[in-house]
């Protein structure tokens, strides 16, 4: 298999990188790029766009892919980029803008699942970004969304209460261990749950909206990339669990525009004990 690994300015993903603070990070992503990929979707200029939030030696950015549908829409796509973007530039609300070389995770995704990953890594972005438009900078709604987003993310991939309960307990030990020492205590941990348990049962009860006005972030789109991605799964390469660690990681990377790790353990030690409650409901249903 052939998978390109590299593309510069110019091929077929253009990626750019925007360093800013967090706060004008966040207002960038809910009203400029949002409505620069509303229209570059329905113009068809491009059929895939996501972001991820990072922070190098240069400081804190987003970094914005987009997938364009042909070559001739490059300049479009600038275009629109361009004069998104200038003034902030110019009044220096923005520090830095870069295109960059988009190097694809191979070795972390696989190669056959590269496009599936892009693919699942759009209707993501798409969806926590109208979840940000509608409860702009409210944490809590933020969290149950999350949880609901991976939630049905397992569920597309065809795990049962016991298989995410096992996803999210491998995540949660995974992330314990790389905490500072003393910052947490599994004491504290255990009183947010209780704390937030009649949150969890209240959103996991409730649908989550995704946009089918656009075709290529619907719910059946990230169904279809699921699909190919398990089917995948016994081709070789990396795990099909590891791949799922990585897909949830990304996704709460998405919706917390800062202290993602620390947040990312606390939803990890809350849903594993969700999911381990209500495995063991059903079990016990079964006894009945």
């Amino acid at each position: 298999m052939n998978i390109q690994r590299r593309f510069m300015p110019g091929d077929e993903w253009l990626y750019y990188k925007v360093y800013a603070g967090t706060g004008i990070q966040e207002k960038l992503l809910v009203n400029e790029i949002y409505m620069v990929a509303g229209r570059l979707y329905n113009s068809h200029a491009i059929d895939r766009f996501f972001f991820i939030r990072y922070s190098d030696q240069e400081g804190p950015h987003l970094r914005l892919r987009f997938h364009l549908t042909d070559s001739s829409h490059l300049s479009e796509v600038m275009l629109q980029m361009q004069t998104t973007l200038k003034t902030y530039l110019t009044n220096r609300i923005v520090a830095k803008i870069v295109i960059d070389t988009y190097q694809r995770e191979l070795e972390r995704y696989g190669e056959g699942n590269i496009w599936h990953i892009e693919t699942l890594f759009s209707v993501n972005s798409w969806a926590i970004l109208n979840v940000h438009r509608q409860h702009f900078m409210q944490e809590a709604v933020y969290w149950q969304a999350g949880i609901k987003l991976v939630d049905d993310l397992l569920d597309d991939i065809g795990l049962g209460l016991e298989g995410k309960y096992a996803i999210y307990k491998q995540l949660y030990d995974a992330s314990w261990k790389n905490q500072p020492v003393n910052t947490v205590t599994n004491a504290a941990l255990s009183m947010k749950y209780r704390q937030n348990t009649p949150d969890i049962n209240r959103r996991m009860a409730l649908p989550l909206d995704y946009d089918n006005t656009i075709q290529w972030v619907s719910r059946e789109v990230q169904q279809q990339a699921l699909a190919a991605i398990v089917a995948n799964a016994s081709s070789g390469g990396p795990s099909l669990e590891r791949i799922v660690s990585s897909i949830i990681h990304m996704c709460y990377n998405r919706m917390f525009p800062t202290s993602q790790n620390a947040i990312e353990m606390v939803i990890y030690y809350m849903m594993h004990k969700f999911y381990k409650s209500k495995a063991a409901q059903e079990l016990t249903k079964t006894k009945l």
